[in-house]
C-alpha cells in the first residue's frame, strides 16, 4: 500500500482512538495517526521502519520517546492497530502479500525456522486477537511460491515427522495451511488474465508517486507486452517495471509498444519465445 496516497487519506477518516480498543495498542494506534499529522508523519515513519528517534523529535510530534519497533511482538502490534484503525475507517480486510517464498528454501536451517515460526507466530496472535472480540479488519495472507516449493514442502513435513521434529519449523507453519487454501496456477496466464495483470501493473500509482503521475499507456503497449511476455507473469511483472520505470525516467508523456520497444532494446533486455528456448 502506498503510505501517502492510499493510506494517509483512509487515516484521515479516523479521529482518535475508540473506547474498547486495547489499551497495549493505543500507543501503536496513536503511531499510525500521526502519519496524518505533517508535524509528526516524518517522525512516525521512522519509528514504523525500525528507526530510532530522538527525544526532541519524540515531544515534537507527541509521539512516546519510548515507542519502537524492536520485536516481531511490536510488529504484530502494529498491524493489529492498523486493523483497527482500517475497520473504524470502514475498510473490511487487508491483504499482505509474500511473494518467493521459495527462496526461504535458500536460507540456513535456523533462519529458515526462524522465518516460518514468525509467520506461524502472526497468525496465532491473529487467532487470539479476534478470539477476544477485536472489532477490526480480517488480515489475509496470501503467499506466493512455486508449485515445486509446496510439493518439497510437503515432502520435508514428513522428514521432520518421520525424526519427532514436528514441534518447531516446517510442520508447525504447514499445519496452518488447509490444502484447500493452496492455489496451483498454470505457468501461463490465459490471454485476458495476462491483459488484466498488465494494465494492473501499468496502472499502479509507485511508491511517493501520485495518481495523476502515472503515465499512461496505449492498448498497444499491453498487446506487445502480452506478446513478449507469453502469458508468463513474471515476465510481466519485470518488462512492466522496467518499462515504467524507465518512462519515469525519459519522462515520457505515453507509453506505446514502440516506446516500450526502445527502452528495452536500448537497456539491451530480450525475451525469447519459450518455443525457440533450448532446454
Amino acid at each position: 500500500m502506498d503510505i501517502e496516497n492510499e493510506l494517509v487519506p483512509i487515516l484521515r477518516n479516523v479521529a482518535a482512538p475508540k473506547a474498547g480498543w486495547p489499551s497495549a495498542l493505543r500507543p501503536f494506534v496513536g503511531l499510525l495517526l500521526a502519519l496524518t499529522r505533517p508535524d509528526a508523519a516524518a517522525v512516525a515513519r521512522k519509528v514504523l521502519i525500525g528507526s530510532r528517534i530522538l527525544r526532541r523529535e519524540a515531544e515534537a510530534a507527541g509521539i512516546a520517546e519510548t515507542l519502537q519497533i524492536r520485536t516481531s511482538d511490536d510488529a504484530i502490534a502494529v498491524i493489529q492497530a492498523l486493523q483497527l484503525v482500517l475497520h473504524a475507517a470502514g475498510v473490511t480486510a487487508i491483504a499482505m502479500f509474500i511473494d518467493e517464498v521459495e527462496y526461504v528454501d535458500a536460507l540456513p536451517r535456523a533462519q529458515r525456522v526462524a522465518v516460518l515460526d514468525s509467520l506461524k507466530h502472526l497468525w496465532d496472535q491473529q487467532v487470539d486477537f479476534f478470539s477476544k472480540g477485536a472489532n477490526a479488519a480480517t488480515l489475509l495472507i496470501l503467499m506466493a511460491a512455486t508449485p515445486d516449493y509446496w510439493h518439497r514442502l510437503r515432502q520435508q513435513v514428513m522428514m521432520e515427522g518421520g525424526r519427532g521434529e514436528s514441534g518447531v519449523g516446517i510442520t508447525p507453519f504447514f499445519a496452518r495451511i488447509r490444502a484447500s487454501e493452496v492455489v496451483e496456477m498454470p505457468a501461463e496466464l490465459a490471454p485476458d488474465e495476462a491483459r488484466r495483470l498488465i494494465v494492473s501493473r501499468m496502472s499502479e500509482a509507485r511508491d511517493g508517486q501520485k495518481r495523476d503521475e502515472i503515465i499512461p499507456f496505449t492498448d498497444d503497449y499491453v498487446d506487445y507486452a502480452y506478446q513478449l511476455s507469453q502469458g508468463l507473469p513474471r515476465q510481466i511483472i519485470e518488462i512492466c517495471g522496467v518499462v515504467l520505470a524507465e518512462a519515469a525516467q525519459r519522462k515520457l508523456k505515453k507509453i506505446d509498444a514502440d516506446a516500450a520497444r526502445k527502452i528495452l532494446s536500448d537497456l539491451l533486455i530480450s525475451y525469447e519465445p519459450i518455443s525457440e528456448k533450448v532446454s
